[in-house]
């Protein structure tokens, strides 16, 4: 269930509008068949940066962590929450990713992402409900586009990958910067942090589209 962000954008794409004012999962992931096909077109007009900005930040993380991966990819193994169409998986294979899971809500955009060949496997999953991976089984999680207005809250989400990250793994995930606050992200984060469940890497303003520095929150954390 990947989406673009930017308030601004309601009233230009019919499918962001539609979306955005989705009240069910079922009608998301009706809305994301329908949207699957032209997707990519779509975020490439509007200059989309998550995809980029998010593998960037994960392979930085890993580079730091105490058994050094580095930041090639190779051999770590990565949750790709929320993949939509395979924007960030393509990303990640340039970073040498090669073990990459992706889930999403819609058949259709799982269907595109099989095409572009960097996912070790895709399955169907809802991300507002308990996510059917066992504790500590990858090495990351990462999580773009999907934690934005009237798609999935923070809990039980951003509980279930620390749940399923290896200790000392990252997480890497984006969200849409206005429903931070009032989207009770801020609070769920920390409360995890609070708890000693993670270590806050990063958690700060990025830009939706490449040639702009707002409209995005970009969280790193690192599983205690």
């Amino acid at each position: 269930m990947a989406s673009w962000t930017a308030e601004s954008h309601l009233g230009v794409n019919p499918f962001l509008k539609r979306v955005y004012e989705a009240s069910t999962a079922a009608e998301s992931r009706d809305l994301y068949n329908e949207w699957a096909k032209q997707y990519d077109k779509d975020l490439e007009a509007e200059d989309y940066a998550f995809p980029q900005i998010a593998a960037q930040a994960l392979s930085e993380a890993l580079s730091r962590r105490p058994d050094s991966i580095g930041t090639q990819l190779e051999n770590v193994s990565i949750l790709d929450a929320g993949c939509g169409t395979g924007l960030v998986g393509i990303q990640l294979s340039r970073f040498g990713a090669r073990n990459i899971t992706g889930l999403d809500i819609s058949p259709g955009m799982l269907d595109v992402a099989r095409k572009t060949d960097v996912y070790s496997a895709l399955e169907e999953a809802d991300l507002s409900k308990p996510i059917a991976k066992t504790d500590n089984s990858v090495d990351a999680v990462i999580c773009v586009g999907t934690l934005t207005r009237g798609h999935v809250g923070p809990k039980p989400v951003l509980e279930e990958f620390v749940r399923i990250v290896k200790k000392e793994g990252v997480i890497v995930a984006t969200v849409l910067d206005d429903i931070w606050e009032s989207g009770g992200f801020k609070d769920e984060l920390e409360r995890l942090r609070s708890e000693g469940k993670v270590q806050v890497l990063r958690s700060d303003v990025v830009g939706v589209r490449a040639s702009s520095n707002v409209g995005g929150r970009l969280l790193v954390l690192r599983k205690c």
